[in-house]
């Protein structure tokens, strides 16, 4: 933790008031006895902040020597929502599709009403199947980024009885990379999850990113985490050096 200078702190707001007003000797003992109050306070609540994270990591470690712990849920109306997404994704797959056996339809009908004597040049032989291939590319395209999203999202981390691996577990409805384990060591996060500042509110996620893969896995801010400093012990890192 971070060390904060109490003293310098309260000198600065003794001086100020000296050069503001003129203060008698009882005025002096009093302020002196106040911010050695504070300064005692201060320091105090520092103290304990630190033996909390002490005896949460104790507690933290006793439950991974019994078994697997669960440091993150997602929201429960998550996997449902993924689920609808998935069928939204598939959904529009076959709207592009279609649309795509329409285009090919009218341009053969086209092709078959137009005067076989008129001269027709090579763009306009291939122009169908062009329509076609677009039509299919943006289907699999939209498609292939919206499952990428349940995809990279987590519902359940936990890590392992032994403390060296990570188990995910993302939004994926089929069993193929749903679950994964990784190296608690390769996962990181470049945002605490204790301070919520800079999390902004359009974006309320953090991601989780690892050494093995470009993609960073998504956490929504709104899910439970067991314990957010035990959370950020394991994958916080500061990249601006702070």
């Amino acid at each position: 933790m971070k060390n904060f200078n109490v003293k310098c702190f309260n000198t600065r707001i003794i001086s100020r008031r000296l050069y503001q007003t003129k203060l008698s000797k009882n005025d002096f003992a009093s302020i002196s006895t106040n911010s050695e109050k504070s300064s005692f306070t201060k320091i105090n609540e520092e103290r304990m902040s630190s033996l909390s994270l002490k005896e949460s990591v104790k507690s933290f470690n006793d439950r991974l020597k019994r078994g697997d712990v669960v440091i993150y849920r997602a929201p429960e109306d998550s996997n449902k929502f993924f689920l609808w997404w998935h069928i939204a994704a598939f959904l529009q797959l076959i709207f592009w599709v279609n649309l795509a056996e329409l285009s090919w339809r009218y341009q053969q009908k086209k092709k078959n009403t137009q005067d076989s004597s008129i001269n027709i040049s090579s763009l306009d032989k291939y122009k169908p199947i062009m329509y076609v291939a677009s039509y299919l590319f943006a289907g699999l395209g939209i498609g292939a980024a919206m499952i990428a999203i349940p995809a990279r999202s987590i519902l359940t981390m936990s890590i392992l009885k032994n403390g060296k691996m990570a188990k995910i577990i993302t939004g994926r409805k089929y069993q193929w990379g749903r679950e994964k384990k990784i190296p608690v060591k390769k996962l990181y996060i470049n945002q605490s999850v204790c301070n919520e500042k800079g999390s902004g509110k359009i974006m309320s996620a953090l991601f989780l990113r690892s050494e093995y893969e470009k993609m960073a896995y998504i956490l929504d801010r709104s899910g439970r985490f067991e314990d957010s400093k035990i959370f950020d012990l394991l994958f916080y890192r500061n990249t601006k050096g702070k």
